[in-house]
């Protein structure tokens, strides 16, 4: 079953705007019925949806959200008060979406010039599309008189995410930061900012004019190319004699691909024989996942002995007392189900249910695990496994994606009748096969933390690679 990292197309089409009306007004009884059909799919259906947030805790978060529906609202105004309750079910993969005619709307939006960084916490300017790159580097401490600090919160406890992760958050606030900025504090136009220069201690004002988005995507991809995330399935590379290999999975889709996934894994691991290789560098960064059984056979090469995946997938039921307000599928197909004994559900089969077993040629030396905020979804599964079964050795940063499983496969999307609003459900609940004890709704933090700073992001330069290859290198001369 296919699973993603749904972050990025997701926050291209979440926009609202403060302060002006936007579409047709929703009077307060609309407003309440859909954020209602919102909260009674999601308790119908989503498999995981206490996972992280205890049922009477939630239901205080909706309770306290639904007190404020007493008005006259436009569809954006209704989806700036669901996002954060939306957002406190800690799933990835549940999030909202804006209508055909919203998305429209966004398009008319002059946004902030700029494509920001959030490193420890604080904001800067990565791509600078105003002053020709002149602002790259800066800080931004203020925006239009708010404190940068205030605004990343905000932004933060609406954005969707695995558990207590804070460092998928911060790329998903930061890789969206202009339309979520318009979104939750309708800055649109004019910017005001608050700059302070890298190693400065003064606070420069400069004020900025917005630009279409289509236009800033357009820049975006013609200056800066390097940004743009690849749509290769995988990269073998070699140092050192080919003693070590860089193997670099960009996604678990093959879809992009000549050959099928198995059979460039199957080419890369013989090519990592052929030369004799030690010490695999495996690049699992900005990998947002796929499909599940991908995930699995790369695993499989770098065990020797059967091993057990998932231990338990379930779904609530196999209809939906919705199904009229669903867009495309609505659900899984009730054949395809079998009941449990606790009376719920859980697919007939599954590739990654049962004893797996290893790849005929194994990788038997020794694996660094390259990791950040966005190796999510099936790619998280993959880390889980590997830190669970000491398989590797992990750099970079708290990966995005919860340890022990997620809510993803069988995803339905709920159409709110009223404001057009996409409410993006998944049905199923992945549990890992893991034996060790670790922290809930915590992704793997690796043992060698190596934040990538403002400067590297500006220079190209990547110091968690460079980490990785010298500790490969000092691990063969021992």
């Amino acid at each position: 079953m296919r699973r993603s990292h749904l972050k990025a197309w997701l926050a291209l089409t979440l926009l609202a705007a403060t302060g002006a009306a936007c579409g047709a007004t929703l009077t307060a009884q609309q407003a309440r019925e859909d954020f209602a059909l919102a909260r009674r799919a999601l308790e119908e259906v989503h498999a995981g949806l206490y996972r992280y947030t205890p049922k009477a805790q939630l239901d205080r978060v909706f309770d306290a959200a639904a007190s404020g529906l007493d008005h006259p609202m436009d569809e954006l105004q209704l989806l700036r008060v669901l996002a954060p309750a939306v957002a406190a079910v800690r799933c990835g993969h549940t999030a909202l979406r804006l209508s055909p005619a919203l998305k429209a709307q966004r398009e008319q939006a002059l946004l902030l010039p700029l494509n920001v960084s959030i490193v420890r916490g604080r904001l800067y300017i990565l791509r600078d599309f105003a002053r020709t790159g002149a602002l790259a580097g800066r800080e931004i401490v203020s925006l239009n008189g708010v404190p940068s600090a205030a605004v990343i919160a905000r932004l933060d406890a609406a954005t969707a995410g695995d558990g207590f992760i804070a460092t998928g958050r911060a790329r998903d606030v930061a890789h969206t930061f202009k339309e979520l900025l318009y979104a939750h504090f309708g800055m649109q136009g004019k910017f005001a900012l608050g700059l302070r220069a890298p190693q400065g201690r003064g606070v420069e004002q400069m004020d900025l004019d917005g630009q279409p988005y289509a236009a800033l995507k357009a820049l975006a991809a013609s200056r800066y190319p390097q940004d743009r995330p690849s749509d290769k399935f995988a990269q073998l590379s070699f140092f050192d004699d080919g003693k070590i290999a860089r193997l670099q999975v960009f996604n678990f889709s093959d879809r992009e691909e000549a050959e099928e996934g198995p059979t460039i894994l199957k080419k890369a691991f013989a090519s990592m024989a052929a030369k004799g290789t030690q010490t695999l560098l495996l690049d699992l960064r900005d990998n947002g996942g796929g499909e599940d059984a991908l995930g699995k056979r790369l695993f499989s090469y770098l065990v020797d002995a059967p091993f057990p995946y998932y231990q338990d997938l379930m779904i609530k039921r196999p209809g939906l007392s919705f199904a009229q307000y669903v867009e495309g599928e609505a659900g899984v197909p009730a054949d395809a189900l079998v009941q449990r004994p606790d009376g719920l559900y859980a697919p007939r089969k599954h590739p990654n249910l049962g004893i797996q077993q290893p790849a005929q040629a194994t990788f038997k030396g020794k694996v660094i695990a390259l990791i950040n905020g966005w190796s999510f979804s099936t790619t998280a599964e993959l880390i889980t496994q590997l830190h669970d079964k000491r398989r590797a050795s992990f750099v970079g940063e708290e990966s995005g994606g919860a340890y022990h499983g997620n809510t993803s496969g069988g995803e339905v999307t709920l159409v709110l009748p009223n404001s057009g609003l996409r409410v993006h459900i998944p049905l199923m609940a992945y549990t890992l096969a893991v034996s060790g004890q670790h922290a809930v709704g915590r992704g793997v933090v690796p043992e060698v933390e190596v934040l990538s700073e403002i400067e590297d992001q500006l220079s190209g330069r990547d110091p968690q690679m460079e980490r990785a290859l010298a500790m490969a290198r000092f691990s063969q001369a021992r």
